[in-house]
């Protein structure tokens, strides 16, 4: 079946990062743009132009509604709307209200645009298109369903689906059943009483699994994915990292129906004479250093697109939940203990705490949601105005078939229980881990701690000020300062310790003098938000992350400057097709690595800019930290996948297992002055520390944090770890 006519349709989207009395949401922005640019790829739908939409950030709600009304009443075939930012609910948690750029969570009716009253204009302006997308991101968004218009009218194949019955669908000539021809869906981010999260410096969370699997496809896929596809590899990979699960209402057959491109199916090749046979679905043999090989009949049915679940008669502890298990859990459990409860309930916040699975025994969990499931469904043909909920997913296989990590958090596969290692001579014996003083008063999360090279000075980072703090006295080093242009991202001294650089979501690089505490000359030049600086040993240079894609090709780069003279030197190293979180100098000032969100690490040549080698891969989660060792010959890489790991440099290989054994994403990494010792810090609200020869984790955790630990570093004699914390303070460690 072909895609919708791009001529013939429309997208709207409203991504809201900048408010005057909630959290700056900067990432909102970057995913805004991105699902615009790839609406327009042809590779992925091909949208013209101007079909898209990309409204400002301080848009009003009748400049809303009017986008959306000048949208619906020109698209004939698929409109789209897409809203992004923070959600508020009424008292009562009944009404969801989008938040504008004046929204006050105290008085609703201020700065915001009541769901009920957007809904009401695509369905009005757009009742001449045949299909309605509406996608939100944004708290309690799963409110959407129970406050009318999307009530869907319950055809008998869908009832089958939802009941799990065998019933074959009525098909066209086109396969899409005689439903197909109109219809509506709507995708939420979260269920009704659930969060969503905007991670620092990075897409939120949903939108940018859904940018990945646009960028990236689905392997197993056909030349085109719906939006059922779409959905179904977007909640597996959130339910990996333990975040928020998506919800999919539907009306007819509008999430069936094909909408992209698939960028990584490839034309299949011509089958041998002799067909070898298929093994068993339960049955899939995985090789620790590769991805698996894949065929149809390995593949799980939550991954098989467009098709309905395979049945299985024993529950699978992991397996995700579909949507109408989600709503049933949160009808049937409390609310206590989801998210942290020392967060605002009402807001959205950067890191997300991590948030604690049910260990409930799946089979009576099973007859509970199968039942109020049915329950929906005879309610809704009661006239009742119940939504209908996406398929419910009854596979038993939750692995991703194109990702060789498997369904732990961690991105190991399962294995049966290792026997542990016997220390080796070389083992070093765990440092004693003394707390000393909090460091308080940051207005927000902390993002960033750095020392100054004679380590009597420490810098951190938190909104759009930072501020300097003597290590001895633990005061503070004269007033604030604020970066006029917005949230800071990264802070990192120069090696003389005279200039002090912050890189900001403003799209600018600001250079301090530290002993005057007066802003040089900005690096400027950037179309969007710069995510990570760090100067060269020799001080001469200082790379940039850039979260600014190539306007001639989907592509990110980091890019060097020249200190004294504060201009660029040569063009961007491009290579990342996502945006690059993390950069770092080799001791030598020979290389540069770079970290992405598309799960990779890449390697430079500081004087030619050029690639060195292939890329590191081995990661399934964005890398979101890099850090090279003292002497140059490791690189230890912080991914979402819940791992570090520790790299050769020469050879590009990946040294050991990968280091586990935190319950979160780990933000960031550092190596101890001496090389001997790696920390790892983690929205897990803890550090680990580890043995770099031995890879073992040297004694318990470091704890004392009430929030996601977003930077870690060691003071240059190796005697202090500074973090910094979403719970707005910077603590001090003193290692013995």
């Amino acid at each position: 079946m072909a895609l919708p006519d791009p001529r013939a349709s429309r997208a709207v989207l409203i991504g809201v990062h900048d408010y005057r009395q909630l959290d700056p949401l900067p990432g909102v922005q970057l995913g805004a743009r991105r699902l615009a640019k790839l609406l327009r790829d042809p590779q992925v739908w091909g949208l013209p132009r101007h079909n898209v939409t990309l409204l400002h950030a301080q848009a009003s709600a009748h400049e809303v509604l009017e986008a959306v009304r000048n949208a619906g009443e020109t698209a004939t075939d698929t409109l789209i709307v897409y809203f992004a930012g923070h959600g508020l609910r009424d008292r009562g948690g009944e009404q969801l209200y989008l938040a504008l750029a004046d929204a006050d969570e105290e008085h609703l009716e201020i700065g915001t645009l009541a769901y009920p009253t957007l809904r009401r204009v695509i369905t009005g302006a757009g009742r001449h298109a045949s299909h309605h997308i509406t996608v939100l991101d944004c708290c309690y968004s799963g409110l959407a369903v129970s406050m009318g218009g999307d009530v869907p009218v319950v055809d008998r194949p869908s009832l089958a689906r939802l009941l799990d019955e065998q019933e074959e669908e009525e098909e066209e000539e086109d396969g899409t059943g005689k439903e197909g021809d109109y219809g509506s869906c709507v995708l939420t981010s979260a269920a009704r009483t659930e969060r969503s999260f905007t991670p620092r410096g990075r897409y939120p969370d949903f939108t940018g699994e859904l940018i990945h699997v646009l960028e990236h496809g689905i392997s197993e896929a056909g030349p085109t994915l719906s939006i059922d596809d779409i959905w179904r590899r977007v909640r597996l990979r959130l339910q990996r990292r333990d975040l928020a699960l998506p919800q999919q209402f539907g009306h007819n057959a509008a999430a069936r129906r094909p909408w992209v491109h698939n960028r990584a199916h490839h034309a299949p090749r011509p089958e041998p004479t002799t067909k070898p046979a298929a093994p068993p679905a339960a049955t899939r043999s995985v090789t620790p250093s590769a991805t698996p090989s894949v065929t149809p009949a390995a593949l799980s049915a939550a991954e098989r697109p467009s098709q309905a679940p395979a049945s299985s008669g024993t529950p699978d502890l992991r397996r995700p939940e579909s949507p109408g298990q989600a709503e049933s859990r949160e009808a049937t459990q409390p609310t206590a203990g989801r998210g942290n409860p020392k967060q605002p309930a009402s807001t959205t916040a950067w890191p997300r705490p991590d948030r604690s699975s049910s260990n409930a025994s799946p089979r009576p969990m099973l007859r509970r949601r199968t039942f109020v499931m049915v329950g929906a469904v005879i309610t809704a043909l009661g006239g009742m105005s119940a939504g209908i909920l996406a398929t419910r997913d009854k596979s038993n296989g939750d692995e991703d078939p194109t990702d060789i990590g498997g369904p732990e958090f961690t991105g190991q596969k399962p294995t049966s229980p290792q026997p542990t290692p016997t220390p080796t001579p070389n083992t070093r014996s765990a440092p004693e881990v003394q707390a000393l003083d909090a460091l308080t008063g940051h207005p927000d999360k902390v993002s960033s701690v750095a020392f100054s090279p004679d380590g009597k000075l420490l810098a951190t980072s938190s909104s759009d000020t930072l501020r300097l703090w003597h290590v001895g006295t633990r005061k503070q080093f004269g007033k604030p300062l604020t970066d006029p242009t917005g949230v800071i991202s990264s802070l990192a001294f120069s090696p003389d310790g005279k200039l002090l650089a912050s890189s900001s979501f403003g799209q600018v690089v600001q250079l301090w003098d530290v002993n005057t505490r007066t802003q040089g000359k900005p690096l400027t030049g950037y179309a969007e938000a710069v995510l990570s600086v760090a100067f060269s040993p020799d001080g001469k240079l200082l790379a940039a992350s850039d979260a600014r894609g190539d306007a001639s090709a989907s592509a990110y780069a980091a890019s060097l400057w020249d200190v004294a003279t504060r201009k660029q030197l040569g063009k961007p190293l491009i290579g990342h097709t996502v945006p690059v979180w993390s950069v770092a100098f080799s001791p030598d000032g020979k290389l540069l690595a770079t970290g992405s969100n598309d799960e990779t690490v890449l390697l430079w040549d500081v004087t030619t800019h050029n690639q060195q080698g292939k890329p590191l891969t081995g990661h399934t989660g964005s890398v979101s930290s890099v850090a090279f060792s003292p002497d140059g010959k490791l690189l230890a890489t912080g991914s979402w996948d819940g791992t570090a790991r520790l790299w050769d440099v020469t050879t590009h290989k990946q040294l050991g297992k990968p280091l586990t054994g935190h319950t979160g994403s780990v933000s960031s990494v550092a190596f101890s002055p001496d090389g001997k010792l790696l920390a790892t810090g983690s929205k897990d609200q803890t550090v680990l520390l580890w043995d770099v020869t031995s890879h073992r984790r040297l004694g318990k955790p470091v704890t004392g944090h009430t929030g996601s630990v977003l930077s870690v570093t060691f003071s240059p004699d190796g005697k202090l770890l500074a973090t910094g914390s979403a719970d707005r303070t910077v603590r001090l460690w003193q290692l013995k």
